[in-house]
């Protein structure tokens, strides 16, 4: 460093201003010293900061950058010429002149200047203000990390991601239809269009159970669900198919005791069936098939077929239906005396 640049420097600091205002080789200086005192300032390393942390420095440099650039292009501008930089409070406009009224920083270096050019020609240079253009694309790091999408949301439902894949999905439309004219027949012949009659009748799933009596409703073999939570069967018995109905019915109530003893279980979790019926019609006015999970600490094959089961016993009717089944409302039905008579 050259000596009277040395000398400058020191000049500037016992004045309290930049040292570029009296020398304008020392811009670039001014903008490095600029950053050194923000890094010396630092408490950790920049990318050990929090997001707030760094935002802090970010806007402290920027307000030092700002006024360094400011400096340079009033410098740059009016270079070998006095320039007094000044803060425009107010303009009158009168029939063929402008009177401007402007603020001048006390410690400005050419106060001096100024105050020996009253009644002299002064020229009104009007600086750029869009040197700071792009200063938004400068941000902290990210605490979080921004999250990615549901893979639902990227790849669709899982039938659709299954076509997509070519998972059989022909194989698997024509078992579809095969079941649906099974369940069909179940529903015409039983006169019972439940979810879970069809599923325990065709050992399917909850959810393809579901799907059939939709694909049903749709079809008009079956009516929207009512307010009670059931359906019913839209579709006329066939001819000579009344006596099959009959004795099909029969046999099924004969050994419909016998089979609901073998499908349901005494206990979900470690709490009994009755006893699960009773904290419901106690304190749950709705149910979800979530919350059976989590209040009877169950897994979510139990906890649908415990669905299945209140359904069957009118101990709760279905509220609100959602686009996935698994995801409907159930209103509870009984009270604590009705289900102590169920016992």
């Amino acid at each position: 460093m050259k000596m009277e640049h040395r000398a400058i420097i020191e000049s500037a600091e016992r004045h309290g201003c930049r040292p570029s205002e009296l020398a304008h080789q020392l811009l670039v200086h001014d903008l490095i010293e600029t950053c050194r005192f923000e890094l010396h300032n630092l408490k950790a390393p920049y990318h050990k900061l929090n997001e707030g942390q760094q935002q802090e420095v970010i806007d402290r440099l920027t307000e030092k950058v700002e006024e360094a650039v400011e400096l340079a292009v009033r410098i740059i501008a009016a270079r070998d010429v006095v320039s007094v930089p000044m803060d425009i409070r107010s303009i009158k406009v009168e029939a063929k002149a402008l009177t401007v009224t402007a603020k001048v920083d006390a410690n400005e270096p050419s106060n001096t200047e100024l105050t020996k050019s009253a009644g002299k020609l002064c020229l009104l240079v009007l600086a750029p203000n869009d040197y700071n253009d792009g200063l938004d694309s400068i941000q902290p790091d990210r605490d979080q990390s921004d999250l990615p999408l549901a893979a639902a949301d990227l790849l669709g439902s899982p039938e659709e991601l299954e076509k997509r894949l070519g998972g059989g999905g022909e194989r698997d439309d024509v078992e579809d239809d095969a079941l649906l004219e099974e369940a069909t027949r179940f529903v015409i012949s039983s006169r019972r269009a439940s979810i879970s009659a069809i599923q325990r009748a065709l050992k399917i799933g909850y959810n393809r159970a579901a799907r059939l009596v939709e694909a049903m409703e749709i079809a008009g073999t079956v009516s929207a669900m009512n307010s009670t939570g059931g359906r019913d069967v839209l579709a006329p018995i066939p001819e000579g198919g009344a006596a099959d109905s009959q004795a099909d019915d029969g046999e099924a109530d004969d050994n419909a005791p016998e089979d609901a003893a073998a499908a349901h279980p005494a206990a979900y979790g470690v709490v009994p069936y009755s006893d699960v019926c009773a904290v419901l019609a106690r304190v749950s006015p709705s149910v979800t098939i979530d919350y059976l999970q989590s209040r009877f600490a169950i897994g979510s094959d139990a906890a649908r077929a415990l669905v299945v089961r209140l359904l069957d016993d009118k101990v709760i009717a279905v509220q609100s239906e959602a686009e996935n089944p698994l995801h409907n409302t159930y209103r509870v039905t009984k009270d604590l005396d009705d289900v102590v008579t169920m016992e």
